[in-house]
This record gives C-alpha cells, structure tokens and sequence, in this order.
C-alpha cells in the first residue's frame, strides 16, 4: 500500500460514508481506507459497496476520542504514508495525488497539508484556504491553521518518532501534536491544491476547551520535565489558548464571559485580527 487513511467514526454513519467514498475516489492505485468506530452508539456499519469494497477496513474501539482513534488507525495502517480524514469531511479529486508529489521519505518530518474549503452545511457559504508553511515553534504554537485533521499527510516515521497523539486530549490534540513535532524539527509543505471540504459543525463544549487548553499550556509552557517553549512562541500559544477559550463562550452565547478573554488574548500578544496572524495566502 502506498497511503494509508485514517477515519475516526463516531455517530456519523451518512457523514462516514461519504467520507470513506470520498477517499476510496482518490487517483491513487495502491490506498487503504481504515475506519476506526471510536464506539458509536449503535456501532457504526459499512454500506454494503463499502464493505464488499477490499481497500476499506473497520476496526471498532470503545468511545476515547479522535486523538485514540486516530492512534489506533495509525497501528493497523499497512503504508509509508498516512492520511487523516474526519468523518464530517471529504477528500476533493486529485489531493493525494498533488501531496503525494511533494513527498521525499527521505524528509520524514516534513508533512504535508493541502489548501481546503470551508463549508457552512445548509447555508451554501463557503470560504477557500490556502495555508502558509511553517518551520518553527512560533508557527506551530498560533494553532492549526492548516486543518490537519483532514488535510494532513504524514510519514509513519515521523509518527514513530514523535510519538502518539495525546489520548488525554479530547480537543486541540492537533495542536500538541504539531508543537511536538515543530520541537523535534519538523514542518509543513503545501500542495498547491484545495484538497478538502472542512464543515463546520457543532460546537465544543467550554469544558472540554477549557480542560484541553489547560492541559497544552500544562505541557508546553509549564512542562514538568525538559524546555518550556521560547518566550515568542509561548506568547503566541498563550494567546491561542485564551482566544480558543473566548470563541467557545462566545459561541455557547456566554458573551460576558468571552470578552475578557479576548481583552487578554490581544493584551499577550497585541495584533490587527483575530488570528495570531496571517496564516492563509
């Protein structure tokens, strides 16, 4: 197998499917499609055509998360080269295919991400991304701006090497990841395509955010053991951390509550936008 694709389930069964089918489509002869159930309720089923279909495999798992889904996906994958799609997404034509040509094995911790389209479901809105590439922690540290729940791909050597996603984390496991991964000298290459449709679904919850963010800055600014970050990259990730906390109040219509967060997150790091900075061409 040439690429491997890692989709999480977890009450999504249409959703899923599309997804599946949408990475099953990709112009690539040699793809596995591993379906991890992360214990929906009822457990997940392949369509017929997909189940009949010998590049896609179901591995069920009880309910721990995307992050441990993701990790189980990644120990039944068979390839070189991992993908990671959510299930609310699609893969668009030719996105492997286009990342694919970037690769080079022998630059492990290079991954590479694709531009992607945000989709607003039942509205007909839609914004197109195409990300900038990054290299240092400061990057890493401004969030995940590059999507790569669904847009990511990755050498399984650079998985090996910087280690599992964090299965403690029920949000922004993206985030400690790619810190990790900037921290051992990796970075992000873009393939000139849009290469994904992200929908925008339900919200978090603020606990989960809140316990989340806590946890990131717990790691990464506070560390028990090894370097903290660098103080401009730990300015950003401080002010990353406080406005995640602000778009969810804001979001679950606690809107006093938001506000002082976002005072905070532009008096850590004082800029233009809401963004830490520009990070779509």
């Amino acid at each position: 197998m040439t690429i491997s694709v890692v989709i999480p389930v977890f009450n999504r069964p249409l959703l899923a499917s599309r997804a599946i089918e949408s990475a099953l489509a990709q112009d690539r002869a040699y793809l596995e499609v591993i379906v991890v159930d992360d214990g929906s309720t009822p457990p997940y089923a392949l369509p017929e055509h997909l189940a009949a279909d010998p590049r896609v495999r179901l591995v069920r798992t009880e309910n721990n998360g995307a992050a441990a889904a993701r990790n189980r996906g990644v120990a039944e994958a068979r390839s070189a080269w991992i993908a990671f799609l959510d299930s609310d997404d699609v893969f668009l034509p030719g996105k492997l295919a286009a990342q694919m040509a970037l690769a080079d094995a022998a630059d492990p911790l290079a991954v590479i991400v694709s531009g992607f389209r945000y989709v607003w479901p039942g509205s007909g809105r839609t914004v197109v991304r195409m990300p900038v590439e990054a290299a240092t922690v400061e990057d890493f540290a401004g969030g995940c701006w590059f999507c790569p729940g669904s847009t990511a791909l990755v050498h399984a050597s650079a998985l090996a090497r910087i280690g599992p996603f964090d299965p403690a984390l029920r949000r922004l496991e993206d985030l400690d990841w790619f810190l990790r991964l900037a921290a051992a000298g990796g970075r992000i290459k873009v393939a000139p395509i849009i290469g994904a449709d992200i929908t925008i679904g339900a919200n978090a919850t603020i606990a989960a955010v809140d316990a989340a963010a806590n946890a990131i800055a717990a790691k990464h600014l506070r560390p028990v053991s090894g370097p903290a970050l660098p103080p401009a990259a730990s300015r950003r990730l401080r002010a990353y951390l406080t406005l995640e906390q602000a778009v969810v109040r804001f979001r679950s219509g606690a809107f006093l509550a938001a506000l002082p967060r976002c005072v905070a997150s532009w008096l850590i790091l004082p800029r233009f936008s809401v963004q830490t900075r520009s990070w779509w061409r």
